[in-house]
């Protein structure tokens, strides 16, 4: 493996959850969201993501792109969640 992150890795669930919390996490630190726009700004990133990856790697047909954003949203709501699964992990039980 050459390359850590490429558009093809972005559109795999893995990829799209490990570049959203790495993004998500430098904007935590530009701004202070709050947790409830820490979890929004996770989901339009992934969607922004998504949407780019799918631009540089297939047709951007409507369909695509429509697809693109409901899965982006739903796998930011993914990655959010196994931020707090690892956060809640470190507190202890």
């Amino acid at each position: 493996m050459t390359e850590f992150l490429t558009w093809d890795t972005i559109l795999t669930v893995g990829g799209l959850t490990i570049a959203t919390g790495i993004i998500t996490q430098i904007v935590k630190g530009i701004a202070n969201l709050g947790v409830t726009g820490t979890r929004l700004a996770s989901s339009l990133i992934a969607a922004g993501l998504l949407v780019l990856a799918t631009c540089f790697t297939a047709e951007p047909t409507l369909q695509n792109i429509v697809q693109a954003i409901i899965n982006g949203i739903a796998l930011g709501w993914l990655s959010n969640g196994a931020y707090d699964s690892l956060v809640r992990k470190e507190a202890g039980p």
